[in-house]
């Protein structure tokens, strides 16, 4: 009887102790397996075709500038981001339609800039983001001014809203890019 006794509270104090120390690292690992999905879930994000081609693309700089818009003061700011940094601008813009229009000339004086500069085919190219519309890349080799089509096709497949479809193809006229919104998507960084 006594054996019995003791081989009972042996087993209970095994079950309840030892056992459930086993178990706790078998939760930890589900627990950090989960996370580590929930991190890959986060990094899979549906970007728009002109966001995903500027990702895949050799960048060579990323630049936010700000060129001071009081008559009173003429230094523009300069400050150089990261990738991830440009991925979470990406990941705002994502939030705003966008819609291609089609003018004649544009001006633009000051304000906040986004400047990405890529490198493709020997070519050094620019897409600038300014006050919510984008100025499509181009290189420029010396003598005439090249259009990166592939941009320019990403950009087009990327459109929510079109407007002035009757001017497309005119001369003089391109193509305007615009992200609906008022909200100065790169105020934050000139804080």
């Amino acid at each position: 009887m006594s054996c019995i006794i003791v081989l009972l509270i042996a087993a209970l104090v095994y079950f309840l102790f030892i056992k459930k120390d086993d178990v706790q690292p078998k939760n930890e690992n589900n627990n950090n397996q989960q996370e580590n999905t929930n991190n890959n879930e986060k990094e899979e994000i549906a970007y728009k075709p002109w966001m995903s081609y500027i990702l895949e693309q050799n960048i060579t700089s990323i630049e936010l500038i700000e060129y001071p818009c009081s008559e009173d003061n003429f230094e523009k700011r300069t400050i150089t981001i990261t990738t991830d940094q440009l991925k979470n601008i990406f990941n705002k813009l994502l939030n705003y339609k966008m819609r291609v229009s089609y003018i004649g000339g544009a001006g633009w004086d000051c304000g906040q800039t986004l400047n990405i500069k890529y490198l493709k085919a020997g070519n050094t190219y620019e897409l600038m983001y300014v006050t919510n519309y984008f100025i499509p890349s181009s290189s420029d080799d010396g003598k005439t001014t090249i259009l990166d089509k592939d941009l320019e096709n990403a950009l087009y497949s990327s459109v929510d809203m079109k407007k002035n479809e009757e001017a497309k193809g005119q001369e003089g006229v391109y193509s305007h890019y615009d992200v609906v919104t008022d909200d100065q998507i790169l105020s934050e960084f000139f804080k």
